[in-house]
């Protein structure tokens, strides 16, 4: 009892810190655990409380010290290794949580609940070795399942993330089958959990016979949380062995169960042309075992497949109740594929246009119908467009009368017209108007989106109006003029009509995507930030919708919006490695086995983002710019903080993933003006181009500030600087970049993508082709040579050394004239002329922003050449006077020099010159 007394008044002490800290109050938690401490030194918990409170208030060396203090200790009270385990999560140290509850398992060796934190303090780890060996010695101590599968479990994870293919067939694999099914034999299969991993390891196997076997089996009566699970999955089973009867026959009982199941007309299909073309016929005599006609026969011609989709077309269209749109598609589709291959039989098909305008009777009032239509409106003939786009025209009753347009008197009404333009738009229509036939009809349609308001006044503000695309498509039309080239005022119109459709429906995010888009290629980001932050963009959207901003704040001049941007994007990603991390947890302790895998997999493609990458590299070029050589923080100190090795490119090339969402912008454009796949490819390979340059620009600018010592370094650190060990060799690394920025630029220049447009509603252009016009990447390896050059200079001293100070001169001198350069080309397209006024050229924004960051690199590069520079002027001062010729010979060469009397005084004024000029 006293034992237990003196556990509840540790609680009751603790448990303020817990609230504050849960709370957010980490100061007040500090405070209470110094009180708690000074009545009980001993409670190590407290103090551990209290090192979480000073790391969450930025004392990041302060609470290491002081959990190091306490795991010197070993403790093994739950209460503290929790709190240790939460602070080096926090601390991004999981490797010191798996030391810490090692420790702890050598003096309490049979206590289960550390086994357990150790296995899991591995999976934090992503060393499935040890979480093998960590299960398996739980298990035996503890024999429980869920311990055993845990450990089959770290078993397909070696096999799954293996660099070795044949390590997994061979071994891995085979151990974990081997594992399951002694358990198989033994009837010790308990829950649906080790069933689902079973399955599993035979997929990956690919031993899929042995796989129908099992949900045939009493094992498959286990799983019981889906629907239909087992016809399903034995479906999908015969398709990877490509038993097409077995497919077909078993995907055709799951329709006339499900007609409206859209993955299943795709298997069907597949299955019954796989068929057809291999001129399959039935088995005169059935065998025993497994037979094509298990599920019913398979439709293996042309014609069986019609009829069995007429079947159910017309059982589905003879219903009295709301009608389903699998069965209808299915018949669109069906022809589509017939098409496809040429086969005779489509003439027994009802013809297209017939299909197409009987689903737009049927769905025309639902939002999803052209999109529904779409793959099919583009299979109709020249000759058939008017007529089809006429026969659904004739079923609207909205034809004008007495030269009046006829409003829609109901929200369906309203809803069959929108989708009658998108047909109309998406057939190329409106591609064929002129400017005023298409400025007429987007006022028509701005008409019919102001008087739509009014089947939208009952519902709430986070809801679309019913009305909200007639705005947009007349906002698309009035770009199309504007990108003609026939009314220069067309895009403010545009921007106009959007604004007003905001004001109306504040959740379209359709209106703000687009707005975006606009604004930035007018060169106006102010309002941006508020349209992106009104769409709250939250999670996974970080990263495939980021990109709609982040590529454009700081190419038009927001570098203070750029960087809180950049800030809540990074922050994403941090977080997300450690929630992905619990989630991977989670799945283990309640044996969602097939879900680890793709944890895992989510995990690296965002870790391999090329957007995280990207963000990544862009926001510590933007530090670099407004912090270096501010608040008394040295540019050479802010790369040693940032940790940057210049050395090592760190960028995983050959994983990085695009996760944009590169369909976001909804278009109804025609397919030749659609965004292809190529187009897609071609923009990450533009986005990767840009990315190199940018991440040599910043490895090179490391290799710079590396050039000098640290400003508070002890004196032997300095001695070894000044001693060549750490110069030279940042001197060969910054030797080795100014190589490779060469030859990167050289390569993107001679790509012809380099210079590619995309759609309106595409990707967005990277900074690259006004990078090379703009000659910034010349000028930049031009300074980072006569950064190179200077330090020869530096380390072999100034004799004998006329032909580096001939080149030195020689590259000051080509860097001021290309920046003067640069400078006086964009004077002269700042300001154009249309129809006799003077406007600004907002599309100059973005190469006026390149200028100010390479001048701003150029003068942190410059401050280096100074440091550099300081020793050569002492040690000519300090050379007697019997030299005093040759030092006179060395001041006249620096005479010579346009900018200065010496180059050491002359470099930082290449920036004050272009800023002055």
């Amino acid at each position: 009892m006293a034992n237990r007394g003196h556990v509840d008044v540790n609680e009751r002490r603790l448990r303020p810190i817990y609230d504050n800290l849960d709370n957010g109050n980490n100061k007040i938690a500090v405070q209470l655990a110094d009180k708690v401490l000074k009545k009980q030194k001993d409670l190590h918990c407290a103090k551990v409380l209290k090192a979480l409170a000073l790391f969450r208030m930025g004392k990041q060396n302060e609470s290491f010290s002081a959990l190091q203090e306490v795991a010197v200790l070993e403790p093994i009270d739950d209460p503290t290794l929790q709190a240790m385990s939460i602070c080096y999560r926090e601390m991004q140290k999981p490797d010191l949580v798996t030391k810490l509850f090692e420790t702890a398992l050598k003096k309490q060796p049979a206590n289960e609940e550390f086994h357990s934190h150790l296995f899991m303090s591995y999976v934090r780890m992503s060393d499935y070795k040890k979480q093998q060996q960590a299960a398996m010695a739980l298990y035996r101590q503890y024999p429980k399942n869920p311990y055993y599968f845990w450990a089959v479990m770290s078993i397909v994870m070696q096999a799954i993330f293996s660099p070795d293919e044949n390590l997994s067939k061979k071994m891995f694999l085979p151990l974990a089958l081997k594992m399951v099914e002694k358990h198989v034999k033994e009837d010790k299969i308990e829950a649906e959990a080790e069933v689902q991993l079973y399955l599993m390891i035979l997929d990956l196997m690919k031993n899929y016979e042995e796989s129908v076997k099992v949900l045939k089996s009493k094992l498959g009566e286990k799983i019981t949380s889906e629907y239909n699970y087992h016809k399903y999955s034995i479906a999908c089973l015969y398709a990877k062995l490509e038993k097409w009867p077995e497919t077909n026959a078993a995907y055709r009982k799951l329709l006339l169960e499900e007609p409206d199941q859209w993955t299943f007309y795709v298997a069907y299909f597949k299955s019954a042309f796989a068929l057809i073309e291999a001129n399959w016929t039935p088995p005169e005599q059935e065998t025993s075992g497994e037979t094509p006609t298990e599920h019913g026969p398979p439709d293996h011609t042309a014609t069986s497949v019609i009829q069995f989709i007429e079947d159910i077309y017309k059982a589905e269209k003879e219903k009295e109740s709301k009608h389903q749109r699998g069965p209808f598609l299915a018949r669109m589709e069906l022809h589509k594929q017939l098409k496809e291959r040429n086969l005779p039989d489509i003439e027994k098909l009802e013809s297209l246009q017939n299909m197409l305008k009987e689903y737009f009777d049927l769905f025309g009032d639902k939002y999803c119908c052209f999109g529904d239509m779409a793959p099919y409106l583009k299979l109709l003939s020249e000759d058939k467009v008017n007529t089809f786009v006429k026969c659904i025209w004739d079923t609207l009753d909205l034809d004008p009368k007495d030269g009046q347009i006829v409003l829609a008197s109901s929200e369906k009404q309203l809803q069959r017209h929108l989708t009658y333009l998108q047909s109309c738009r998406y057939l190329g229509l409106h591609l064929k108007m002129s400017a005023e036939e298409k400025i007429t009809l987007s006022k028509e349609l701005l008409s019919r989106h102001k008087e739509g308001m009014k089947f939208g006044a009952s519902l709430l503000s986070t809801d679309l109006q019913p009305s909200d695309m007639y705005c947009l498509l007349a906002a698309h039309l009035l770009l199309d003029v504007w990108q003609d080239g026939d009314d220069s005022d067309a895009i403010w119109k545009a921007i106009a009509a959007l604004e007003y459709g905001i004001s109306k429906s504040p959740s379209n995010h359709h209106f703000k995507l687009l707005l975006i888009r606009v604004y930035c290629l007018l060169g106006a980001f102010g309002p941006c930030p508020e349209l992106y932050d009104g769409m709250e963009i939250k999670h996974i959207q970080q990263d495939t919708l980021g990109y709609t901003v982040t590529r454009f704040c700081e190419p038009l001049g927001h570098f203070v919006s750029a960087s809180a941007v950049y800030n809540a994007t990074l922050k994403f990603f941090t977080v997300n490695n450690k929630d992905t991390t619990e989630y991977i947890i989670s799945a283990y302790k309640y044996g969602s086995f097939p879900k680890i895998p793709e944890f895992v997999k989510f995990r690296q493609k965002l870790n391999n983002s090329m957007h995280y990458t990207m963000i990544t590299t862009e926001k510590m070029l933007l530090e670099i710019m407004l912090e270096a050589n501010h608040n008394n923080l040295k540019f050479e100190d802010l790369i040693r903080y940032m940790e940057i090795q210049p050395e090592k490119d760190e960028i995983c090339w050959k994983d990085m993933t695009d996760n944009r969402d590169l369909g976001l912008l909804i278009s109804w454009d025609p397919d030749s003006k659609h965004l292809s796949e190529q187009d897609k490819k071609d923009s990450f390979e533009m986005e990767r181009d840009w990315l190199k340059i940018s991440g040599l620009l910043l490895r090179s600018l490391a290799a710079c500030a590396l050039l000098t010592p640290p400003v508070n370094a002890s004196t032997e650190a300095a001695a070894v600087t000044s001693n060549g060990t750490e110069s030279p060799d940042s001197a060969e690394t910054l030797k080795t970049l100014i190589g490779e920025f060469e030859t990167c630029l050289q390569e993107v220049e001679k790509k012809p993508l380099t210079r590619k447009k995309f759609p309106l509603q595409g990707p967005p252009q990277t900074r690259t082709s006004q990078y090379l016009d703009g000659k910034h990447g010349s000028v930049i390896l031009t300074m980072l040579k006569v950064t190179s050059d200077i330090q020869h200079l530096q380390v072999n001293g100034i004799d004998n050394s006329d032909d580096v100070q001939e080149r030195i001169a020689g590259y000051l001198k080509e860097i001021i004239e290309n920046l003067q350069g640069t400078l006086s080309q964009n004077s002269e397209i700042l300001i154009t002329e249309c129809d006799g006024k003077k406007k600004f050229n907002s599309h100059i924004l973005p190469s006026l922003v390149l200028l100010t960051e390479s001048v701003s690199y150029l003068s942190l590069i410059c401050g280096v050449c100074y440091k550099l520079l300081k020793p050569i002027k002492a040690n000519i001062a300090k050379r007697n006077r019997k030299k005093k010729e040759e030092v006179n010979q060395c001041q006249q060469y620096f005479q010579s020099s346009s900018l200065s009397l010496k180059i050491y005084r002359s470099l930082p004024t290449i920036s004050m010159y272009v800023s002055w000029k």
